[in-house]
C-alpha cells in the first residue's frame, strides 16, 4: 500500500494536478480570508473556511478523475492486478494519496488564523472542529468519486458524474423538504402513504441487492430482502405511525451536509464522526468490489 500511495503522490507533483489543486484550496481560501477577515476587520475564520465548501463540487471530481479511469483507458490497471498487491491495497492506496492531498492543502490554511490569532482570541475549538468537519466530508467526497473513477474508463465522465452526485447530495436535504411539504399541503393521505411504502420498498431493495452483490448468492441477497419485509412489517402492525414522513427521517440521517452543519457550528458529535467514517468505508468498499469483478473478467 505505501508503494502505490508514493507512486500516485509523485503522480500529483509531476503534473499539474497535485498544484492547481492546492493553489486554487488555498488560494480561495485566501481570497476570503482577505475580504472577509482583513479587510471587514473580522474574526470570523469559521465562516471564511466554510465558503468554499461550494467550490468542492469542483475540485473534487477533478482530483478524483484520474484514479482509475486513466488506468483503464490506458490499459495500465493490468499491471496493477498483477503486481504482488492485493486490490484492497491499491484502492486504499489510491484513496489515502487524495486524500493526503487534500489533508496539505487545509493544514496549509491553518496559516490564515494564525496569523489574525495575534490581534485577538480566537475560538480554537470551534475553528478545530470545522477543520475535522472538513476532513471528513473531503473523505466522503473523495470515495464517492473513487468509485465512480471505478466504474468508467472515461476521465471526464467520471468527473461529471461526480460532480452531479455531489450537487445531489448538496440539495438533497432541500429536493426531499420540498416532496414532503407539497404532499402535506396537498393534504393527500394516500398519496403519502404510498410515498413512504415506496421508500421502504426502495430501501429493501437496495440492501438486498447490496447483500446479493457482496455474497454472488442470490438465495442471500432474497433472503435478506424478506428478513427486512418482515421486520418493516412487523414494525407497521406495531406502531404505523413510524412510518409518517420515512422519508425525510431517512433524508435526514444519511444527510452528508446536514451533519456537516453541526462541525460547522461547533458541535462534535460522536454519531457524525462515525457516519462520515462509515459512508467513506462503504464506497472504499464498492470501489474495492468493482475493482474486483473487473480483475476477475
Amino acid at each position: 500500500m505505501t508503494a502505490i500511495i508514493k507512486k500516485e503522490m509523485r503522480s500529483y507533483f509531476n503534473s499539474w494536478i497535485g498544484y492547481i489543486f492546492l493553489f486554487i484550496l488555498v488560494g480561495l481560501v485566501g481570497i476570503f480570508f482577505s475580504f472577509y477577515n482583513l479587510g471587514g476587520q473580522n474574526g470570523d475564520f469559521q465562516n471564511t473556511l466554510n465558503q468554499i465548501t461550494i467550490f468542492l463540487l469542483i475540485m473534487i471530481p477533478v482530483l478524483t478523475m484520474r484514479l482509475f479511469a486513466e488506468e483503464a483507458r490506458q490499459r495500465t490497471d493490468q499491471l496493477l492486478f498483477t503486481a504482488p498487491v492485493s486490490v484492497s491495497s491499491i484502492v486504499i492506496g489510491k484513496f489515502l494519496s487524495a486524500f493526503f492531498l487534500a489533508c496539505i492543502g487545509l493544514a496549509i490554511t491553518v496559516l490564515y488564523p494564525l496569523m489574525i490569532s495575534r490581534f485577538g482570541t480566537l475560538p480554537t475549538a470551534q475553528i478545530s472542529t470545522l477543520y475535522l468537519g472538513f476532513i471528513l466530508l473531503i473523505a466522503c467526497f473523495i470515495s464517492v468519486g473513487m468509485f465512480i473513477s471505478v466504474s468508467t474508463e472515461n476521465q471526464i465522465i467520471a468527473a461529471v458524474i461526480t460532480f452531479l452526485i455531489m450537487v445531489f447530495m448538496f440539495i438533497m436535504d432541500a429536493i426531499v423538504n420540498a416532496i414532503n411539504s407539497a404532499i402535506t399541503n396537498s393534504s393527500a393521505s394516500s398519496s403519502a402513504s404510498l410515498v413512504s411504502v415506496g421508500s421502504v420498498a426502495l430501501i429493501i431493495i437496495i440492501v438486498a441487492y447490496i447483500v446479493y452483490d457482496s455474497t454472488k448468492n442470490f438465495y442471500a441477497g432474497a433472503f435478506a430482502g424478506l428478513i427486512l419485509i418482515a421486520a418493516a412489517a412487523g414494525l407497521y402492525f406495531y406502531n404505523s405511525s413510524i412510518f409518517d414522513g420515512i422519508i425525510v427521517k431517512v433524508t435526514q440521517w444519511l444527510s452528508v451536509m446536514s451533519r456537516f452543519d453541526n462541525f460547522n457550528n461547533g458541535i462534535l458529535n460522536i454519531s457524525d464522526i462515525i457516519y462520515y467514517i462509515s459512508f467513506t468505508a462503504a464506497f472504499i468498499y464498492l470501489s474495492i468490489n468493482t475493482l474486483e469483478k473487473r480483475r476477475w473478467r
